[in-house]
């Protein structure tokens, strides 16, 4: 495991890209720990919901056309976001319901510069494709980024 992690962080600092999702989260915080804090017990944000996303992104923002996301969470379980390191930014953020309560302005979708190199990794709590067409706009923009 720890050298898939060690590939996972040189692919990652030699100019490769990450779209990395919910559950795969581990990937994230094993190798990258300081790009992103995730809140205890991680896997704990509720089914069911949706969070109306502040859109912090100016790209996202003229995408949108609004400042604001519907982010559907259709299951529990989802890895929820405290906080992002330094080298992170913040690309939507919203209210979300935990099974312990809710957490103002948790980090939904955010955006990790490998500071060591030219490599980047884009991350989203949420993640497959809904009906929702504002939401698979934004899937396909981040991707399409990288």
């Amino acid at each position: 495991f720890q050298e898939m992690l060690d590939n996972l962080r040189a692919y990652v600092e030699e100019g490769g890209a990450l779209y990395v999702t919910d559950w795969s989260h581990d990937f994230v915080e094993a190798t990258f720990p300081e790009a992103i804090v995730f809140y205890e017990p991680v896997r704990s944000g509720t089914g069911t919901q949706t969070v109306t996303g502040d859109v912090i992104s100016p790209m996202l923002e003229t995408l949108l056309d609004s400042v604001t996301v519907g982010i559907y969470f259709n299951l529990g379980g989802w890895a929820v976001m405290t906080e992002v390191g330094p080298e992170s930014t913040i690309l939507i953020q919203g209210d979300v319901e935990t099974s312990d309560g809710a957490i103002g302005d948790a980090p939904i979708a955010v955006h990790f510069d490998e500071p060591t190199g030219e490599g980047e990794i884009i991350y989203t709590s949420f993640s497959h494709i809904p009906a929702q067409v504002d939401q698979a706009k934004t899937i396909y923009h981040l991707l399409f980024q990288l």
